[in-house]
């Protein structure tokens, strides 16, 4: 029963602490968007006061202006390629990005693809400066973000099973106190013969064990009293 207690509450705990996860991931990215919007919206350049020249610009400043979170990549799309990035190196290559993002930018998808370091989001944000056509691409590795949750599972499974050993050896302890009662009502019963029916069990406590040895040394004195008036 304590197993079946801890696995449900181990399994309860990964499924609300993974949709938290999740909103967490959904949050930052919205975020990384919201601050890429307000440059798109305002069409000028903060550093000049002119209006963007090309979405190549909007996109270079905001990466000057803005730090990835961890686990986090920021790319730039603009002719049609990935031709910018936050500092770091990238997950995937350059043509293997091309093939993913490319898709995605007319309906500023969202899709999430394998990599050498792990699953992860690819989410793109479009903007359209002139003729041009630009995006922001926030790339999201979910087996990293995910470790952190993994680590205390981990850990919860490792404290759950010490747990589990505490409550079955105090459980075995207890038990045999429980049952030791039972366990002397059957040694005198054994003891009990034909020519001898003066044993009898001490009573002590006041529960339902203590009220069936009270039954059984009742039982004895009738008996007794049977065999001395035959």
């Amino acid at each position: 029963l304590v197993l079946a207690g801890l696995v449900l509450a181990g399994a309860v705990v990964y499924t609300i602490e993974s949709r938290r996860l999740e909103q967490q991931i959904t949050s930052s990215v919205d975020q990384e968007f919201a601050e890429f919007g307000r440059l798109q919206d305002g069409g000028v350049n903060p550093d000049t006061g002119r209006p963007f020249a090309s979405a190549e610009e909007m996109v270079r400043l905001f990466f000057e202006r803005n730090v990835p979170d961890d686990n986090e990549y920021l790319v730039g799309w603009w002719d049609g390629a990935v031709n910018g990035k936050s500092p770091g190196p990238l997950p995937l290559s350059r043509a293997n990005l091309d093939q993913v993002v490319g898709p995605l930018i007319a309906d500023n998808g969202t899709t999430t693809v394998d990599s050498p370091v792990g699953t992860l989001q690819v989410a793109t944000q479009a903007v359209q400066q002139g003729d041009e056509t630009g995006a922001l691409v926030v790339i999201t590795n979910l087996d990293a973000a995910r470790s952190g949750l993994h680590d205390t599972m981990r850990t919860y499974a490792i404290v759950a099973m010490l747990v589990l050993l505490v409550v079955a050896a105090v459980a075995f302890w207890v038990a045999g106190r429980l049952l030791s009662p039972l366990r002397t009502l059957r040694e005198t019963a054994e003891d009990i013969t034909e020519t001898d029916l003066s044993q009898r069990l001490p009573v002590t406590g006041n529960d339902d064990i203590t009220a069936l040895t009270r039954t059984f040394n009742g039982m004895l004195d009738r008996l007794q009293a049977a065999f001395v008036g035959q």
